[in-house]
């Protein structure tokens, strides 16, 4: 049997106008319902702007909220895509496993690629700190 027999499922997605770059600068991230049939409800959470990409969604543990980067900014929704609203200056956001209700998130303290470290904050973006120093690559993994 399938994985999703007898349920439908959120999904978020990032789309792009370019199929060779889909998380390039024409991106987007939205969401909609996985089931059975085709997808015909996907809601986008930020508009195509073609000079700043939109991508790498992720929805919080409890399901409730969706974390995604947008213009360099780390944005939070809620799951079905609404209240959209930037919570901090960064290029990679997570939410934080071992923490319920903070994120972590890469932020850039010079000029680009010269020094990303990654901070902690709140859900909200407020509380924001430094965990770890370093010119971090452009992604991380925290524990599921």
């Amino acid at each position: 049997g399938s994985v999703l027999a007898g349920s439908d499922r959120p999904l978020i997605v990032t789309s792009g106008t370019d199929s060779a770059d889909p998380t390039g600068p024409a991106s987007r991230v939205g969401v909609a319902t996985l089931g059975p049939g085709l997808i015909t409800d996907f809601i986008s959470l930020t508009p195509i702007d073609a000079s700043r990409p939109s991508y790498d969604g992720e929805f919080s543990p409890d399901g409730g909220s969706i974390i995604f980067d947008a213009g360099s900014q780390i944005w939070i929704a809620a799951a079905d895509g609404s209240s959209a609203h930037a919570v901090a200056a960064g290029k990679l956001g997570r939410f934080d496993p071992l923490t319920p209700g903070h994120i972590l998130f890469t932020h850039e303290v010079g000029a680009a690629g010269t020094n990303t470290q990654l901070w902690a904050a709140a859900a909200d973006g407020s509380g924001a700190h430094m965990v770890a120093d370093g010119n971090f690559a452009e992604s991380f993994a925290a524990l599921p």
